[in-house]
């Protein structure tokens, strides 16, 4: 939730509650956390970090897991990730993790909540059962590798 990710980021105990929370993450998409003090405390307690992701680099996360890892993972546990991505390509006090252990938690899988990686899916063509309709797309290559393009809907 942004609001203990703000709290974090502001060294404070406690967390300011948002009036609204926008983002494909259902899970995290929290405007006021139940447990948003005892996140924040946790944060605290492990010497940990928080960092705010967009949903961009959640879906390019989710993806990565799935296409990697076998991992397909619902965009709150992906946030997780893409956060860790983000240290590493920014942090400049990227030392303070060195031998250290670092831990994403990935428990929601991505059929709890389809709906955000389905909007932006490209639909694959639907055929007839039949084997010759099958086969010409096979013969396309359509079946081989594809490359994968993440964008803001506003870049579009």
């Amino acid at each position: 939730a942004q609001s203990v990710v703000q709290a974090v980021i502001n060294n404070s105990e406690n967390f300011v509650a948002q009036k609204s929370a926008q983002t494909i993450a259902s899970a995290i998409a929290i405007a006021n956390p139940l447990d948003g003090l005892k996140a924040i405390a946790a944060i605290k307690n492990t010497s940990g970090d928080a960092k705010a992701v967009s949903d961009l680099q959640m879906l390019e996360a989710q993806y990565e897991l799935s296409r990697s890892e076998g991992l397909f993972v619902e965009p709150s546990s992906a946030a997780t990730f893409a956060a860790l991505k983000l240290v590493v390509k920014e942090d400049k006090n990227i030392e303070k993790y060195q031998n250290k252990r670092i831990v994403c938690v990935l428990t929601g899988d991505g059929l709890k909540d389809p709906a955000s990686f389905l909007r932006v899916a490209l639909k694959p063509p639907t055929i007839s059962p039949l084997v010759e309709e099958f086969m010409q797309l096979y013969k396309k290559d359509f079946f081989v590798s594809k490359a994968v393009c993440f964008s803001e809907r506003s870049e579009i």
